[in-house]
């Protein structure tokens, strides 16, 4: 934490706007230090699964609001499609929906498989399952849907007990439904018009911003060794490319690089990202499916920071995977289940 910090001074010296990112640093050093002390801290008076159990159980009744929202604010489900709305009154949009839709349906199936409950309450587990899966499909988000078919393959393909014909048509399967859901804007669900207050398919800005961050990194190679500066990225591009963007490029990995330069970006991707993704696939990847998931959507939002939507989940998982990947915790839990 202290070096991924460190590794940030010299784009906050050498932005526009040294304060602003020095404060903006700030910000984000105080969200992650709690949660790493908030894990550090779980980590020496329960065991591996009891904190899992809980984080999920955290996770569920955070991602489980937004469902219940949608749900009381149109109780009859007659909207058939979402995509590209907002809440007004809450400032929800349409992926919020199906992001936390999509993490709640992964989160209930892990819940439902690894930690029994009683009949009744597993009862209520299943039937939320299609509501938030049908909100999923509503929202029209790509990423969302992307998540869950990236997880539910992984899945497939760890389970020995299912054989490589019956694997492979589950794949395909899975592959179609994906694609048949995602390939367009206008949902597979809803194929006639009228229903979405949106009835323009727009370009998709991402890969415009994308685009011109690469371009600019390109043409301007310091920009690569030393970034420009934390919460600079959207200021950046209207500078470089002469552009009038009002919204960040949606990309935490992007953001990471551009902000702060490809050495703090190595030292995130190799700490933050790789080691706990790899003890991961070595240990949980056959039992757990969610874990994929704010990792796969932060390829789609900008989740480096306190107030961001999934932040959140993708940070206490990353400490979580830290901590339990530390030797020395493993004998703290042996001592605790003693």
């Amino acid at each position: 934490m202290p070096v991924f910090g460190l590794l940030f001074i010299p784009s906050v010296i050498l932005s526009e706007h040294p304060t602003v990112a020095l404060f903006r640093l700030f910000t984000i050093l105080i969200y992650l230090f709690y949660l790493e002390y908030f894990f550090r801290t779980t980590s020496t008076s329960q065991s591996a699964r009891d904190r899992h159990f809980i984080l999920i159980e955290i996770f569920r009744f955070v991602y489980f609001v937004p469902i219940a929202i949608y749900l009381i604010n149109t109780p009859t489900l007659g909207e058939t499609n979402i995509y590209g709305e907002q809440s007004d009154d809450l400032g929800l949009t349409s992926n919020n929906f199906g992001w936390a839709a999509s993490f709640y349906f992964l989160l209930t199936i892990d819940r439902i498989k690894n930690f029994p409950n009683s009949k009744f309450l597993a009862l209520i587990d299943v039937l939320t399952l299609p509501i938030a899966l049908y909100l999923v499909i509503i929202s029209g988000s790509r990423s969302s849907t992307l998540a869950i078919a990236l997880s539910g393959m992984l899945l497939i393909l760890l389970r020995r007990n299912i054989s490589l014909t019956l694997k492979t048509g589950l794949l395909i399967g899975m592959t179609f439904i994906y694609l048949l859901v995602s390939s367009s804007q206008n949902l597979a669900l809803n194929r006639h018009q009228g229903h979405s207050k949106q009835g323009v398919v727009n370009k998709e800005s991402r890969l415009l911003i994308w685009n011109d961050i690469f371009s600019i990194v390109s043409e301007n190679p310091q920009l690569l060794l030393f970034g420009v500066g934390p919460d600079n990225s959207t200021e950046a591009v209207n500078k470089y490319k002469h552009r009038f963007y009002k919204v960040h490029p949606h990309n935490t990995y992007i953001i990471v690089l551009f902000e702060s330069g490809i050495i703090c970006f190595a030292w995130f991707v190799l700490f933050f990202i790789a080691k706990p993704l790899i003890f991961y696939f070595k240990n949980d990847a056959s039992h757990f499916s969610y874990i994929l998931h704010p990792f796969v959507i932060s390829f789609f939002d900008h989740n480096l920071g306190p107030g961001q939507f999934l932040a959140f989940p993708l940070f206490s998982l990353i400490f979580f995977y830290l901590y339990r990947s530390s030797p020395s915790l493993a004998v703290r839990d042996i001592a605790v289940l003693k």
